[in-house]
């Protein structure tokens, strides 16, 4: 685990009934899991996922179609972490940065729409070494790209309506 800036929304976003961030279970996952590698495809602002996959000591490359800043207090902390990736790209167009690339984790939280998933699920599925997860299953049309795909999916012990296939 890796010392990482005060994150302003960990108690304001994302909370669970019990007042904890529902992506904190992030950070205990990837060392569990060994997870030394990690894609994820939609970021937002970075104080989800990003910040708890960073915390693990995990290299992470985050894909987000939207150029959003990380600030905080005016500045720009999560560009400082020599273990972060920000590329700024459509995940439907080739991105040179992370092509022909494996990682011990995928993970997958983008437009939850069902051909957009589709699509998703057969270029990046086979990047994940260990873990492919995916946020909001039971939201929109995504399920059921999700359930078409697999039918291996598994409530994962942290976070909310968070599942994942162990490969």
């Amino acid at each position: 685990m890796i010392d990482l800036p005060s994150n302003p929304q960990e108690k304001t976003t994302n909370l669970m009934p019990d007042g904890t961030n529902r992506m904190a279970g992030f950070t205990d996952f990837c060392i569990q899991n060994d997870i030394r590698t990690a894609l994820e495809l939609g970021r937002d602002r970075g104080w989800g996922s990003t910040y708890f996959i960073l915390k693990s000591g995990a290299e992470l490359w985050s894909v987000d179609v939207n150029d959003v800043p990380y600030l905080a207090d005016g500045a720009q902390i999560l560009e400082t972490i020599s273990t972060f990736h920000r590329i700024t790209a459509d995940n439907t167009k080739p991105i040179p940065e992370i092509d022909g690339k494996v990682f011990d984790m995928v993970f997958l939280d983008t437009s939850h729409g069902y051909e957009h998933t589709k699509y998703e699920l057969q270029r990046y599925f086979p990047m994940a070494k260990k873990w492919f997860l995916v946020d909001d299953y039971h939201w929109s049309t995504e399920t059921l790209a999700l359930e078409e795909f697999s039918r291996k999916w598994q409530k994962m012990d942290f976070g909310n309506d968070i599942y994942g296939i162990r490969k």
